[in-house]
């Protein structure tokens, strides 16, 4: 499973890069536990369950500061090109905003909106069926910086296991 840490975007920078998430995150035992538990929640939203899944995960910490709104979603409405996303909230800090929304459509209403506060709130979508949106954080005390910590997985079905 590639994990990769997307460091926040720097606002007036050159955008955020990807680098891998550190082995020792990697072989915590919450990381394995949490791939095979949305693994198995897909397994059974699925119409055939697949061999394997082909997984990427991503920790993305979007940063706000007084005057500098943190964009975690700044192509909007969207898809992930996977068959099944899982969202799990990982943390949050003198941030206000990161309000996440589903859409069936690109012009239809939302079907569902949330703003994870607690670690492990969890959305999970089929990818190719549902958009979603997440509306800028900004700081809530403008004296200090602010952060929205998420753990995103992109699963992908896999007809062969080698």
């Amino acid at each position: 499973m590639p994990a990769l840490l997307r460091p926040a975007q720097d606002p007036g920078g050159a955008g955020p890069g990807l680098r891998s998430l550190p082995r020792a995150r990697s072989r915590q035992s919450v990381l394995p536990a949490l791939v095979h538990h949305n693994a198995a929640t897909f397994d059974r939203c699925a119409e055939q369950a697949p061999p394997s899944w082909e997984v990427d995960a991503h920790l993305i910490r979007v940063t706000a500061r007084a005057g500098a709104r943190g964009e975690p979603s700044p192509e909007g409405r969207h898809r992930d090109g996977f068959d099944y996303i899982a969202l799990h909230h990982v943390g949050r800090a003198n941030v206000t905003g990161g309000r996440t929304t589903l859409y069936a459509a690109e012009d239809s209403p939302p079907l569902a909106t949330t703003t994870f506060s607690l670690p492990l709130d969890s959305l999970y979508a089929q990818d190719a069926r549902i958009l979603h949106d997440v509306t800028p954080v900004s700081v809530a005390v403008p004296a200090a910086h602010g952060h929205r910590d998420m753990l995103l997985m992109s699963f992908k079905a896999r007809e062969d296991t080698g």
